[in-house]
């Protein structure tokens, strides 16, 4: 049984299908199959990390009819799980870029990568794995990571670790993996300079916002003149321009 939030993406046939591929799914016989496992624990509860076993056991029975012991359930917390989860993730990503008109004008990249964080608190027992920042929060915090490639609708990173692993040092750690032909779209914090010279030599191209310690210059003649940018705002509007390229150089300040 799937909740009506996931309804509009899959059926019951498709839910299990990806669970018995990911694993999750190994026998018939089991009480909870994907899509009620997806239900219960990702539509039903605002906040998961505040239920308890028992409550999600709870949950199971009342509005599945499932009676099943809390031991059980906890075994189906599993890598099993995970790879079923990330499975329709990518799936429901995937459906929604196929309504997007846009990528089909996309030409000359062999792959566009976003990529982004986000940080949430957990228990304290858990700080001695996932230290977090200190102060008046938690002592423990995680920090997941993704990536996706928007052209095959393909999740090329999920991985969950320790709030103290910065975006910038995620950053430098998976470059290696950029290759030639492909446009990285990340936010600020990944875009150490170290990270961007790798970008270029990896023949790739990236979209950042500019850091504000960087000063931009261009080519006039042989001299190089810093960009007045809200000079050059001034000029697009007053041509009805959209885009501008120009062959640029940055020095950090």
């Amino acid at each position: 049984m799937l909740s009506a939030e996931i309804t509009p993406y899959f059926s019951s046939a498709e839910i299990n299908q990806l669970a018995s591929d990911a694993g999750f799914i190994q026998r018939n016989s089991g009480k909870i199959d994907g899509a009620t496992f997806l239900s219960l624990i990702v539509f039903h509860k605002d906040k998961l990390k505040d239920q308890s076993l028992n409550n999600l056991c709870l949950t199971a029975y009342k509005e599945y009819g499932i009676e099943i012991k809390k031991q059980s359930l906890h075994e189906r917390f599993n890598e099993n799980a995970v790879v079923f989860l990330a499975k329709v993730l990518e799936q429901i990503l995937k459906k929604h870029l196929q309504k997007e008109q846009f990528l089909a004008a996309v030409q000359g990249f062999t792959r566009i990568l976003i990529k982004d964080s986000t940080c949430f608190q957990v228990s304290e027992n858990t700080k001695t794995v996932y230290p977090g920042s200190g102060g008046c929060g938690s002592a423990a915090a995680v920090r997941i990571q993704f990536e996706f490639d928007i052209l095959s609708g393909s999740i090329t990173m999920l991985s969950l670790g320790a709030y103290n692993t910065q975006d910038a040092t995620d950053a430098l750690q998976t470059v290696e993996l950029i290759n030639a032909g492909e446009l990285v779209i990340r936010d600020l914090a990944y875009m150490h300079p170290k990270a961007i010279r790798k970008i270029i030599e990896q023949l790739a191209y990236f979209i950042a916002r500019l850091h504000p310690q960087y000063t931009v210059y261009e080519y006039k003649g042989d001299a190089l003149k810093e960009i007045d940018f809200e000079e050059l705002y001034a000029y697009m509007k007053k041509h009805g321009l959209t885009r501008l390229e120009k062959d640029a150089r940055s020095h950090r300040i």
